[in-house]
């Protein structure tokens, strides 16, 4: 059984796929403008829709090809996406990942209530 979150909570971690892929070739592995490579993962489903889940730091001398020193990586952070699919936690990539998809909701007349209305 897969994880379950409202359509618009999933469309907006999809959006957060295609940046990863784009940026690093994995789906959920990116860099951030401090340099430092990070993975987001999902955390337990949530009664309310939303979806939630933990973002890891690589550790700058970890290899995965080579002999692992310590640990790979560190949580450090959390993200949240709401049921209605903006953001309300989570790193700058992974925001600006997702403003494409909150712009249209804002900017368009009636996108968000039709979103809404359609389970998006």
């Amino acid at each position: 059984m897969g994880y379950s979150s409202t359509v618009a909570a999933g469309k907006t971690s999809d959006l957060w796929t295609r940046a990863c892929l784009a940026q690093t070739g994995s789906s959920n592995v990116f860099i951030s403008t401090n340099g430092f490579t990070y993975f987001w993962e999902r955390g337990q489903e949530n009664d309310d829709g939303a979806e939630t889940g933990a973002v890891w730091q690589f550790e700058p001398s970890a290899s995965l090809e080579g002999k692992i020193e310590g640990k790979l990586a560190r949580k450090s952070g959390s993200y949240r996406i709401e049921p209605d699919g903006t953001v309300t936690r989570a790193p700058a990539f992974l925001k600006a990942a997702s403003a494409t998809r909150d712009t249209h909701l804002r900017t368009t007349p009636g996108a968000r209530e039709r979103a809404l209305s359609l389970g998006a």
